[in-house]
């Protein structure tokens, strides 16, 4: 009788989400290795859609920075979460895509608002194009804000000065320490084909 079950997968810490009424999507992929990051990466989609689902662009709104004050809220639910539920810390990255009317930002059109934290990627993949995918996001590592990967590791807590650091550490996650790096926020405009 057989007794290796074989290879056991870890449990999927992505989600997504898509709300079609203000044509916005986006990922969220829990830190690997944290325990309850499916969690934090499910609060985040479901946080994230919940707002967009309730969005009406009007020439007062501020797109960029509600934006990155959406990534903020959206930081501190995950750490109210994990302090109720006594989770430890737990953390996603995230990517968020919207459509956005273009005259509330310079003049007609559409464009379409990006906003990440972390290693999640937006990335453009032109139709009938033989072009490669072209990168649009910026990975939130340690070594873009002047640590090395090991300072950065060690500094968050997450290693001793004594270990190996990943091969890319991230510098910045939602629900990951008290105080959220600043997401990213861009518009990129949108060509008619």
């Amino acid at each position: 009788r057989a007794k290796d079950r074989g290879s056991k997968s870890a449990p999927n810490e992505d989600s997504y989400f898509i709300e079609l009424n203000s044509l916005a999507a986006g990922v969220c992929d829990g830190v690997g290795g944290n325990t309850g990051s499916d969690v934090a990466s499910k609060l985040a989609a479901r946080s994230f859609r919940n707002y967009y689902a309730n969005l009406f662009w009007n020439h007062t709104t501020k797109v960029l920075d509600e934006s990155i004050e959406l990534f903020k809220v959206v930081h501190l639910a995950i750490r109210r979460e994990s302090s109720e539920f006594n989770l430890g810390d737990i953390c996603t990255t995230a990517v968020s895509c919207v459509l956005v009317p273009i005259k509330y930002l310079f003049s007609r059109g559409h464009g379409v608002l990006i906003t990440h934290l972390g290693d999640s990627r937006a990335y453009r993949l032109e139709r009938n194009s033989l072009k490669p995918l072209e990168f649009l996001t910026i990975d939130h590592l340690a070594s873009f804000h002047g640590l090395s990967e090991r300072e950065a590791a060690v500094t968050q807590g997450r290693m001793s000065s004594g270990e190996q650091p990943a091969q890319s550490a991230i510098s910045g996650a939602l629900g990951y320490g008290d105080e959220i790096l600043d997401p990213i926020a861009q518009v990129f405009g949108l060509e008619k084909n």
